[in-house]
């Protein structure tokens, strides 16, 4: 399994046990955790892809 897989399923596994644990009151500060990683994650392979072409 790629590492991509990996990646999801501990990110799953963290958002149960952290909604199990704090509630409702944790999809706000997780839903905006997620779109920051995946935002950065787009950025760094953008970036990455524009500076080693030259």
């Amino acid at each position: 399994m790629p590492w991509a897989g990996w990646a999801v399923l501990a990110g799953l596994l963290l958002r149960v046990v952290i909604t199990r644990r704090f509630g409702a009151e944790a999809e706000t500060p997780l839903n905006i955790t997620a779109a920051g990683i995946i935002a950065g994650d787009a950025l760094y392979s953008f970036f990455s892809s524009i500076l080693s072409v030259g």
